[in-house]
């Protein structure tokens, strides 16, 4: 997949209604996609201006996937009606914030991938061999 290939993963499941006819509520972003190029990527790009960059190909290292994707879903209850007026100002304290910290970190799964423009080598860091165990003998 080249660089300026579009990655869609498969948009996950709406949630089961209540049991009562009731229907949940749609998703205001469609899928995890939709929610990264339409709200996140505009605030990734501001806060990208300094310090650790971010990775064009975010979609190839797992952790970054897993962590968007609590990304996605805590904007979508957070900015329900029923959470109130503070909840996008919570979505971006406890979880945005968070996220990103995490994802940028000097150990976070951008690491190792060079985003310069100097150096455009993509490299996702190998995973850890799993822990031998005091099973069987």
């Amino acid at each position: 997949m080249s660089a300026n290939e579009s990655w869609q993963p498969d948009p996950p499941e709406s949630p089961q209604g209540t049991g009562d006819g009731e229907e949940p509520p749609p998703f205001f972003y469609a899928d995890l996609i939709s929610f990264y190029t339409q709200h996140l990527a505009p605030i990734i790009r501001r806060r990208d201006g300094g310090g650790r960059g971010w990775c064009p190909q975010w979609w190839r290292h797992p952790e970054a996937v897993a962590r968007l994707h609590g990304l996605w879903l805590a904007r979508q209850q957070l900015t329900a009606t029923e959470a109130g007026l503070v909840g996008a100002s919570t979505w971006h304290r406890d979880h945005l914030d968070q996220a990103l910290v995490h994802l940028r970190a000097p150990d976070g799964p951008f690491a190792a991938c060079t985003t310069s423009p100097a150096r455009p080598t993509h490299r996702v860091l190998a995973a850890p061999a799993p822990a031998a165990t005091g099973g069987a003998r």
